[in-house]
C-alpha cells in the first residue's frame, strides 16, 4: 500500500475493498491534527506537514532499504533521532 498514492490505490483495489480503502488513513490523519497543536502551540498546516516527515515519511525512507531482510536494531534509534531533528524545525 505504499507504493501507491491513495487514489491510484483506490482505482486498483477489488470493488468490495474500496470504501475500506478510501478510509483507510481517516484515523491517523485526525491523530496527526490533534498532535500538530499538543506538540507546536497552535495547529498550522506546516506543523502537520513536519510531524508526517517526522512520524511517516522518514521513518518509511530509513527503513525501506531493509524490507524483506532482518532490520537492523541500531535503525530505531536513527528513526527516533531522525524524528526529533525534524521536528525542532517547528521550534
Amino acid at each position: 500500500m505504499t507504493l501507491f498514492r491513495q487514489p491510484r490505490l483506490v482505482e486498483s483495489a477489488p470493488e468490495p475493498l474500496r470504501e475500506q480503502v478510501i478510509v483507510i488513513n481517516d484515523d491517523v490523519d485526525t491523530a496527526m491534527r490533534t498532535l500538530v497543536p499538543a506538540r507546536f502551540g497552535r495547529d498550522s498546516d506546516e506543523g502537520y506537514r513536519l510531524l508526517m516527515v517526522a512520524t511517516r515519511m522518514s521513518p518509511y525512507g530509513l527503513v525501506r532499504p531493509f524490507v524483506g531482510q532482518e532490520v537492523p536494531d541500531w535503525l530505531d534509534e536513527v528513526c527516533v533521532a531522525s524524528a526529533r531533528g525534524i521536528l525542532t524545525l517547528g521550534d
